[in-house]
């Protein structure tokens, strides 16, 4: 009598797409007969364990099987309530190995690629952490200070201050410098009087006087923002940061300008802008000529971006979609150190991670939702760093 395949071994067969018609149905026999899908999602996260990264062929099988899946749950003559919790559980099991498929990572260790084969042993706590939601609050120079709605789409800084449904935030007329600023686990979109809308990102800020005849059309900018700013080739607008100013007449781009970072990244998806570098961070402040001000000078093309280190620009092609991915809903990773993934973990999901002696030299690659929760990140940590990971109020720790 042949011996019955157990589960994991079923499920192997069936990624691998070399299941039999009578494999598979016992295997969605056992699928549909389970409360929990917790062995169903440590078996795939422990095969995707064993060879990262997968090839995108391999993505594409495991794709197709997720789709054959869908498809028989919703073909299958059940009842409606078992149908409903079934679909539920199934987008839960097809998020956890989609989200692992979208992420390769590489160990490079004196240039050599190292797969690790130690089994998963992910933990995680009761506890877990949704990602960032629309959160901002608008600070007046008088220190008056208001939280927005976060059920609005956006806010709109002009003559007074109103969401873009029209209701309004402030009674009075604005008439002084306003700050728009996101905290940690916060996004928000903003719209300028001249009409230039901004998208900030989480832990990030805004300054501008709508008031002002220059600073109308000139904001200072500390962390994350993408712009699609108005054309108007009279007045160019003027984006300052710490240590660069940006030229434009109206274009679309992206700035990323956290002070703990080591440069300042502007990336062009359409238009023209000039990048300066400036000569300390007074100057860099609202100039009105940053030619005679500043150390030297890029224009960026459509497809560009610069990178500001120590005074020094250089520019490069990239693939936009990748930096103004978060704007779309996606956490992106392009070929990140470790160190840079994590802070944009800790500012997406507003926690601090007390972790010590993270693998050395490891750059990863690949993108996730914005919308998975913190436990999901921390899954594909776990999987590719062999460290055990646990979330405990805003903190995530390392346990043995």
């Amino acid at each position: 009598m042949k011996q019955k395949l157990s589960f994991k071994e079923l499920y192997a067969k069936f990624l691998a797409g070399t299941i039999t018609p009578n494999e598979e149905a016992e295997l969605w026999t056992e699928f549909m007969q389970q409360s929990e899908n917790a062995e169903l999602e440590n078996t795939i996260l422990q095969e995707l364990r064993k060879s990262p990264p997968i090839g995108w062929e391999d993505q594409e099988k495991v794709r197709e099987a997720l789709n054959r899946v869908e498809n028989k749950i919703f073909s299958t003559p059940i009842k409606r309530e078992q149908k409903k919790s079934l679909s539920f559980k199934w987008l839960q099991i097809a998020a956890t190995i989609l989200l692992a498929l979208s992420i390769s990572i590489y160990f490079v260790i004196n240039n050599d690629k190292v797969n690790s084969k130690d089994s998963l042993t992910a933990t995680t706590s009761n506890e877990d952490i949704p990602p960032a939601v629309k959160r901002a609050s608008v600070v007046l120079s008088n220190g008056t200070t208001l939280e927005l709605d976060e059920a609005e789409e956006g806010i709109v800084i002009a003559e007074d201050v109103h969401y873009r449904d029209g209701r309004k935030a402030l009674k009075n007329p604005v008439k002084q410098e306003v700050t728009i600023q996101t905290p940690r686990g916060g996004t928000y979109q903003v719209t300028l009087s001249d009409g230039t809308r901004v998208w900030l990102n989480a832990e990030s800020k805004i300054v501008y006087n709508p008031s002002s005849p220059l600073g109308n059309r000139t904001l200072y900018l500390e962390g994350e923002a993408y712009l699609e700013v108005q054309k108007d080739t009279e007045n160019p607008f003027i984006v300052n940061t710490k240590n660069q100013s940006i030229q434009v007449l109206g274009t679309k781009f992206n700035v990323s300008a956290y002070p703990e970072d080591i440069r300042t990244v502007t990336t062009l998806v359409d238009g023209l802008v000039d990048v300066y570098s400036a000569l300390n961070d007074e100057e860099s402040q609202l100039f009105k000529d940053p030619e005679k001000q500043a150390i030297n000078c890029v224009r960026l093309y459509p497809g560009e971006q610069s990178q500001l280190i120590n005074n020094v620009i250089d520019k490069r092609s990239v693939d936009v979609s990748t930096y103004i991915a978060w704007k779309q809903g996606l956490i992106t990773f392009k070929n990140d150190q470790l160190e840079h993934v994590i802070k944009k973990i800790e500012r997406w999901y507003d926690v601090e991670f007390e972790v010590k002696n993270w693998p050395e030299n490891m750059t990863i690659d690949g993108e996730v939702p914005s919308d998975i929760k913190l436990s999901g990140i921390l899954k594909v940590l776990e999987l590719y760093t062999n460290k055990k990971l646990k979330i405990i109020e805003r903190r995530v720790i390392e346990v043995n």
